[in-house]
């Protein structure tokens, strides 16, 4: 028999117990979870409260900590109250809850949950039944309704809600204020941390790290960056259990403010704060250093002995030491620690020198002295121990440079270069010397040519610096002779032990001469004009001086005599300084004697006029006061008349000694125009042998010509007036100078200098330039040959002047030929030289022109409008190319012809040089520069 299947069995139903009980622990859970989201928005919120109270009051750490414990218990006590609420919240209310969440009028929920709890109370099987029945179809239907409305979700939706409207409001600060955010945190939840206050403003410290030796001064800035900052700065001290310090900063600059804390001993932490508190910087510790460090010093120089020198102090600085060789340098340390030794090395810079080590004593408990000898230059390094042990953290580093003792600086004043004395005028020496510390010898050296040096000392107190001496000198006395030659030094030495410092001055020639080679010398200087002004000059005042007196005559006016005879005494005054003047010059022509005797007398006479003056009374008489005025002309009328006479003698003198001046002027324009034409000569040459010229060098040599050509017509201008000043004694001289003016207009020599002016113009016509040149020297040589050899004794004043006069004017005839005639070739002799030239050819045994070396010897005052001489006189050498022949070609050879020239070969080398006049030596150097190199 067939078996039907048995039908599955039904699946048991959910106990009503089983199904509440789940409900209400998942709502519990929810209730959890509520209660932390709740804590932790009370927990913002009690941060948000913080910060504002912390922003408005600033709380320091103490305060913040507390805050922070608060805070802890705050938000535990709320989270445990939240928990607590949650767990003890009671199953009837659950069931109720549930029966509003389902509407459920008949309250299915919580009576299934009262039979569940009394289901003791009716033991009988239909009871029993009916419970069941009631339970398990009220837990059907709670199942149902929580799978299907998802209740417990739903409480746990809210809370969620809230984490994430808390999570996107604290992100929502911390992007907007992340920095403000995390200090607020830091105070509160970290306050052990140094968070600065909330505040707009930023703290820079300097130095970054905080380190001050011990009992040293630290001077600490801080950088404001914010706002404009109102009120003050402090500094915030603090130290471990003492009260925090605070103290004013100052402003350094806009937003810079600095404070210096003094002789810190232990180690702190400081912040600088406004006056508020409400803006602070971090904490920063100061750390103490303990080593050693000088804190103060000086250094004493002290010089050598021999320098007299005190000793010097100054306060220890980096910079270089200057000490005198030989002298000590002492320095004086002092620490902030208490020292027990001290070490000092000197390294010399002189090679091979050893270092030198010192050790330093200690006078007091933090000061150390060392006590160096110095005598070359080098670096010392010192180095402190204290009582520690501990060394300096770095050497003193102190270079020392020795200062050396320089030589004594000497001078020879005067005389302060070669020069001829006079024998028997005084001499003066002047001589002067210096040193930096002092002079312990200073010497006049001497000698003459062959003997040994006499010392002579001129010391003056010994050690002085600075030393001058003036002596006079009687070279009669010292056994002088003309034409000895005394070489003169001084010489000086100083004190230093070390070095022989002795300084000598370079050596001055004295070369001792007559009064006839000083008068040769000063006749040299002397012009015509000068010879004629000394009499034009005295008789112009004399004659003054008379027409005073006779103008004061027949004054009636007592008043207008007074202002007369002052007149006469301010003119006889100035007569008398000027006779005086000329009496005591030194004569150099035989004719000045005559002169100075009388304008000796003259002066005799015009000091009696002025006392006779000063006796005569305004009021007298009219015969009385015109015998006055005549006795004092009469006086004056034979030296008047005398003067009168030797000025007449002069001027002939000079006029005679102006036809050799006019004939030495010629020579000398002979001699310039022989240069020229040996000028045209090279340019020639270099242009046929094909070297580079240029119209320019053409031009300049044709601009040279025009002046000699210039020079040449203003010397024919003078001849004229030469014939007509020459006196009638002279007619000799007159006939001579006639000759050669005639001679001069016939040879037409400006007109052929012209052609040669014109041919320099055109670079093709050289050769003609140099054919008209050659020529105008040919005629000009020519005509200077014939005006001598016609003369064959020469031009002598003898014939026409006589005495005085006669020996005047050939002493200045002598004196210009001396001046004109660099070879010593004198017209006056027909060309024999007298070997007393002072030119480049001069062959005398004694040089008549010094050249640049000073004369001293008697005064002579210059009447030609250069005012007094003074007694040193300089005369200079030749003038010009007057009568130079400095070519070396012989006069009477004609110069070769334009061929010659291009055939010959030039040579212009530096041993040849003597050939080109000085003059034009550059000019041809020019030329021929190729070809030299």
């Amino acid at each position: 028999m067939n078996e039907e299947p048995t039908a599955p069995a039904p699946a048991p139903k959910p106990r009503f117990d089983t199904v509440f009980r789940r409900y209400c622990r998942r709502r519990r859970f929810a209730a959890f979870f509520a209660a932390i989201v709740r804590t932790a928005a009370f927990a913002v919120c009690l941060l948000l409260l913080f910060a504002l109270l912390d922003y408005s009051l600033t709380f320091e750490e103490t305060a913040r900590r507390i805050g922070g414990y608060i805070w802890r218990a705050l938000v535990g006590l709320y989270l445990l109250y939240g928990l607590l609420r949650a767990c003890s919240y009671p199953r009837r209310k659950l069931a109720e809850e549930l029966d509003a969440m389902r509407h459920d009028s008949r309250r299915s929920i919580l009576s299934a949950w009262e039979l569940e709890a009394n289901k003791d109370a009716d033991t009988s099987s239909l009871g029993q039944w009916l419970r069941e029945q009631a339970t398990q179809q009220t837990a059907a239907d709670l199942k149902t309704y929580l799978r299907r409305s998802h209740a417990v979700l739903k409480r746990f939706a809210f809370p969620l809600l809230g984490i994430l409207l808390l999570a996107g409001f604290c992100t929502g600060i911390y992007t907007a204020w992340p920095k403000e955010s995390l200090i607020v945190l830091n105070r509160l939840m970290r306050p052990e941390l140094d968070t600065p206050p909330l505040s707009p403003y930023t703290f820079t410290v300097k130095p970054a790290v905080l380190e001050v030796h011990y009992g040293g001064d630290l001077l600490i800035q801080a950088e404001v960056e914010g706002p404009a900052l109102e009120g003050t700065l402090e500094l915030w001290v603090r130290q471990p259990g003492l009260a925090m310090q605070k103290l004013p900063a100052f402003r350094e600059k806009d937003n810079t403010w600095a404070r210096r804390l003094e002789k810190v001993t232990q180690a702190c932490e400081i912040a600088f704060a406004t006056d508020n508190g409400k803006a602070r910087s971090h904490w920063q510790p100061v750390r103490i250093n303990y080593r050693p460090r000088i804190t103060a010093g000086t250094v004493t120089v002290t010089p050598p002995a021999y320098t007299r020198m005190p000793a010097a102090t100054s306060a220890l600085s980096g910079q270089e030491i200057t000490v005198p060789e030989g002298g000590a340098v002492t320095y004086t340390i002092q620490s902030n620690r208490s020292l027990s030794s001290g070490t000092a090395v000197y390294r010399s810079e002189r090679p091979g020198a050893v270092d030198e080590t010192v050790q330093g004593k200690i006078v007091r408990e933090n000061t150390c002295i060392f006590t160096l000898p110095v005598r070359y230059s080098g670096s010392l390094t010192i180095d402190l121990k204290d009582t520690g042990g501990d060394n300096l953290e770095k050497p003193l580093e102190s270079k020392i440079r020795t200062q050396s003792d320089l030589p004594p600086v000497v001078n020879l004043r005067k005389p302060s270069e070669d020069c001829f004395v006079v024998i028997g005028y005084p001499f003066e020496l002047e001589a002067e010397a210096s040193d930096d510390y002092g002079l312990v010898r200073f010497d006049l050296n001497r000698n003459t040519e062959g003997t040994r040096p006499r010392s002579t000392s001129i010391l003056g107190t010994p050690g002085d610096r600075d030393m001058k001496t003036t002596l006079g000198i009687d070279l009669r006395k010292l056994g002088a002779q003309p034409g000895d030659v005394f070489e003169l030094g001084v010489e000086a030495q100083d004190a230093n032990p070390y070095r022989l410092n002795i300084t000598t001055s370079p050596t001055v020639k004295v070369t001792v001469i007559s009064e006839e080679e000083y008068a040769e010398m000063l006749r040299m200087e002397a012009s015509l004009e000068d010879f004629k002004a000394r009499y034009e000059e005295l008789q112009n005042e004399l004659n003054k001086t008379i027409e005073e007196l006779a103008a004061a005559e027949n004054i009636e006016d007592p008043a207008k005599r007074a202002e007369a005879l002052e007149k006469i005494k301010q003119q006889h005054q100035k007569t008398k300084k000027l006779a005086e003047t000329i009496a005591k010059d030194f004569p150099i022509f035989d004719s000045d004697k005559q002169l100075s005797a009388l304008a000796e007398q003259l002066a005799s006479e015009l000091q009696q006029n002025m006392d006779d003056a000063a006796k005569t009374d305004p009021q007298s008489g009219m015969k009385q006061w015109n015998e006055s005025m005549k006795q004092m002309q009469a006086r004056l009328g034979a030296s008047a008349q005398n003067l009168n006479q030797q000025k007449e003698d002069a001027e002939k003198a000079a006029n005679v000694a102006a036809i050799m001046e006019l004939l030495y002027e010629f020579q000398a324009l002979t001699e310039e125009q022989k240069e020229m034409q040996n000028r045209f000569l090279a340019y020639v040459s270099e242009m046929k042998q094909g070297r580079r010229v240029t119209t320019e060098q053409l031009e300049a040599l044709g601009e040279d010509q025009q002046n000699i050509h210039d020079r040449l017509e203003t010397w024919s201008e003078k001849i004229p007036k030469v014939i007509e000043n020459l006196p009638d004694e002279a007619a000799k001289f007159k006939d001579i100078l006639l000759t050669f003016q005639a001679k001069y207009s016939e040879l037409d020599i400006p007109e052929i200098m012209e052609a040669a002016i014109d041919e320099s113009r055109n670079l093709h016509h050289a050769p003609e330039a140099y054919d008209y040149a050659s020529q105008a020297y040919e005629a000009m040589k020519k005509l200077l040959d014939e005006t001598m050899s016609n003369d064959g004794e020469g031009l002598d004043p003898s014939e026409c002047l006589s005495g005085a006069c006669q020996s005047a004017a050939r002493q200045m005839m002598e004196a210009l030929c001396k001046q004109c005639q660099g070879q010593g070739n004198d017209p006056m002799k027909n060309g024999q030289g007298n070997g007393a030239g002072a030119g480049y050819g001069g062959n005398g045994a004694r040089p008549s022109m010094p050249g640049s070396r000073s004369i001293v010897g008697p005064p002579r005052s210059k009447r030609a409008g250069s005012g007094s001489a003074e007694s040193s006189h300089s005369a200079q050498g030749g003038q010009g190319n007057r009568g130079n022949n400095h070519s070396g070609n012989d006069p009477g050879k004609s110069s070769p012809s334009p061929s010659e020239a291009g055939e010959k070969e030039i040579d212009f080398s530096d041993s040849n040089w003597e050939q080109v006049p000085p003059t034009y030596r550059d000019a041809v150097r020019k030329y021929f520069k190729p070809a030299n190199q």
